[in-house]
């Protein structure tokens, strides 16, 4: 920290290092606080990044296959107006969505490139932030909290308050079980090993006690993948990446054969009111998937769908026959894979797999891949049954994971050798 902390003021500015430190610093803190600040913060730490590494000429340096798959799916994107219910919205997304991953394929390489120096300032800076976050979860799970002082709760029942203080911390608790790993991992490479089980120890009693489902799925995943690719990292990235393309391949038949949302609650009543919506949001989804599914109805038109609106009837048998109202499609699906079939058709989603496939297969080649792999892990799960993948939030975090994983885990030389044998 010292070494980077001894450059003149000007010459920090000057830095890609700089944006990333302050996105590893605040980031953690601003998804419990305010999540949807990530969306403005990952635009300044890109703006700022690339005007500090224009010199440098990042663009020159992107892995082409996999530039190639996001500026496909951005044109196909755009494409779709024509067939889109909603052009207006569909082409105000593609040009957002084209800025949003041209940015993050810049900040990625130029945290790739970062020298050896400047990488230890960027590891202690995330783990003080998601240290903080974290004793901040530990603080709202075991106490009455601090969301109601950031929030009105208009003198709600203390039951209702509750529920909408976790709900609220939902995408806090998301990025810990997507940041454990990287984190922990970081901290025990630079020799700070205490610190490292402490924040695992304080990320495992978050998970255990929180309500997110999404979090208790990811996080083992990712311990898993992490061990495997510390022994077989090139092996482990080629298992990940197959089955990353089957499960997205085969989301929409998966779905199409599984039983009813309401044959389900009558066999599992156990299933949360939630996950039962959940069920009903995919069910109508791959309905209208298996109506257009080569072209899809277009990019960011699933609140646009015919029926959307409408609602299905769920009798929870466990609450004496009390028949509930379930949204057929809320503003998107909340399950990445169905979402791309969706408004992407086959074509669309063949090149965000692809996309998909090349990531984390460059990642099993990187310096140090467990981590990159596990965080990778956690976000597929988080992202197939959680969110709008459109969602600027989401698509900056994703990113900032992505460029913080890069910056902390890859080496410059190493990898930039790698990625040049690859293009060619």
């Amino acid at each position: 920290m010292s070494r980077f902390c001894q450059h003149s003021p000007a010459a920090m500015l000057q830095s890609p290092a700089t944006p990333l430190l302050l996105g590893a610093l605040v980031a953690p803190l601003l998804v419990s606080l305010a999540s949807l600040g990530l969306a403005p913060l990952f635009a300044v730490i890109v703006v700022w990044a690339l005007a500090a590494g224009w010199h440098s000429r990042p663009w020159q340096r992107m892995n082409r296959p996999m530039a190639a798959c996001l500026a496909f799916v951005v044109a196909w994107g755009a494409l779709s107006t024509f067939w889109a219910l909603d052009p207006v919205q569909t082409a105000r997304t593609s040009m957002v969505l084209a800025g949003e991953l041209f940015g993050g394929m810049i900040l990625l390489i130029l945290a790739r490139d970062l020298p050896q120096t400047d990488r230890r300032p960027i590891v202690l800076a995330l783990a003080a932030g998601f240290s903080l976050n974290v004793a901040l979860l530990l603080i709202e799970l075991m106490t009455p909290g601090l969301t109601p002082l950031l929030h009105n709760f208009n003198n709600l029942p203390p039951e209702v308050v509750r529920e909408s203080q976790l709900n609220k911390l939902s995408r806090s608790f998301t990025l810990t079980a997507i940041l454990c790993l990287p984190v922990a991992l970081a901290l025990w490479r630079f020799n700070h090993r205490i610190w490292a089980v402490a924040v695992t120890a304080g990320v495992m009693v978050v998970v255990v006690i929180g309500h997110s489902l999404a979090s208790k799925l990811g996080l083992p995943l990712a311990v898993a993948v992490a061990w495997a690719a510390s022994r077989r990292p090139v092996a482990t990235s080629r298992v990940l990446a197959v089955a990353m393309v089957v499960t997205i391949a085969a989301a929409p038949l998966v779905m199409r054969l599984s039983p009813s949302p309401q044959m389900l609650h009558d066999n599992f009543h156990m299933i949360p009111s939630s996950s039962l919506h959940r069920l009903v949001i995919w069910t109508f989804t791959t309905g209208k998937i298996y109506e257009k599914p080569v072209l899809g109805w277009g990019l960011d038109g699933s609140r646009t769908i015919p029926g959307a609106d409408d609602s299905a009837i769920i009798i929870r048998r466990d609450l004496d026959n009390t028949e509930i109202l379930q949204a057929h499609l809320p503003l998107h699906p909340h399950q990445a894979a169905l979402q791309w079939w969706l408004e992407l058709g086959a074509v669309g989603t063949a090149a965000v797999a692809a996309f998909l496939a090349l990531a984390v297969l460059a990642m099993g080649r990187m310096a140090h891949p467990a981590a990159p792999l596990a965080a990778t892990a956690a976000a597929f799960v988080v992202a197939l049954v959680s969110y709008g993948i459109w969602q600027s939030w989401w698509q900056g975090t994703l990113w900032l994971v992505a460029a913080l994983c890069a910056a902390m885990f890859s080496n410059a030389r190493t990898d930039a050798h790698t990625n040049a044998r690859t293009n060619d």
